[in-house]
């Protein structure tokens, strides 16, 4: 049984963890009366994002749960299973579930989507999943190469407030002005909804954003919140509230987090990173303001 989701974080988790089950299961649990069919479809992978801005862990009580089904101590389980994961996480065990297209041709499962991502017990018996830079980079990649569902708000249209406008054109004229610059080249200058992308540098190396000293993560954190619920499609879903979360933790980016000036001159590719994530989160905060609001947004001030 393979578990799929358009969120690949949590459908790569999902599969990943399963598989660990399966093992624990045959390697120390042989003996037991309790069949493979039987427990598989008893387990429920759910997963929790932590609440910490600067990191992003992912958390389940499963083994909790494990412990019911094998009367077993919950701690040893975990212990276990996450001896198996990290292992086969080593290995390069794990594909990853990915509908790949929409994906550039530099996309491969050469590396697996969890390379280096490693397995922890928490203090509460909880399994926590550290999800590695190349995971959360290449997370981002595919945000920016997959297309942003049909959604219907079944709410009430707001009248637009100004704070979402200028974030809005703050956000196409950084983009704008580097690609008059030759930093990244955008196939569309008017930021058409669903219309546009950075189609250059095709590749753009979203791993060195992600370190404790700088100020992207709780942006990505962000984006990882808004498209696990958006991709998955959840019900009763508050569009309004998910747009406030985007809009404050963009107007916090753009403030401390550099992108001309000296870092342009000395690293370019990391200005090109920061460009590339300011896109995605552009991309997703046009299509939740469509949503929300019952006008269109100005590019421009």
């Amino acid at each position: 049984m393979v578990i799929i989701s358009q969120n690949i974080i949590n459908s790569s988790l999902a599969n990943a963890l399963q598989q660990s089950v399966i093992i624990y299961n045959d390697k120390f649990n042989s003996d037991s009366c309790i069949s493979k069919e039987n427990f598989l479809h008893k387990i429920e992978y759910n997963f929790f994002l932590n609440s910490n801005k600067n990191e992003v862990i992912y958390k389940t009580p499963l083994c909790l749960q494990l412990a019911q089904i094998y009367k077993a101590n919950s701690l040893e389980i975990a212990k276990k299973i996450c001896a198996i994961f990290n292992s086969l996480i080593d290995d390069n065990y794990f594909y990853s579930y990915i509908n790949k297209s929409n994906l550039p041709k530099y996309w491969s499962n050469e590396q697996t989507f969890l390379k280096d991502s490693i397995a922890k017990v928490s203090g509460e018996v909880w399994l926590e999943f550290y999800l590695s830079k190349g995971t959360l980079s290449k997370y981002l990649d595919y945000l920016c190469f997959t297309p942003f569902p049909a959604l219907k708000n079944t709410q009430k249209k707001a009248i637009i407030d100004f704070n979402f406008i200028y974030v809005h054109g703050r956000f196409c004229s950084i983009l704008r002005s580097a690609h008059e610059q030759g930093m990244i080249k955008l196939d569309n200058l008017d930021f058409v909804l669903n219309q546009w992308n950075i189609i250059e540098p095709e590749e753009i190396d979203y791993s060195l954003l992600i370190y404790d000293k700088y100020q992207d993560l709780p942006l990505i954190r962000c984006l990882i919140y808004c498209s696990e619920i958006i991709l998955n499609n959840q019900q009763k879903v508050n569009y309004f509230s998910l747009l406030k979360k985007l809009n404050k933790e963009l107007t916090t980016w753009e403030k401390n987090c550099r992108i001309w000036g000296e870092i342009k001159q000395r690293h370019l590719s990391f200005s090109q990173a920061r460009l590339g994530l300011s896109a995605i989160a552009l991309s997703y905060y046009q299509n939740l303001c469509h949503l929300v609001f019952n006008q269109c947004l100005p590019t421009q001030l």
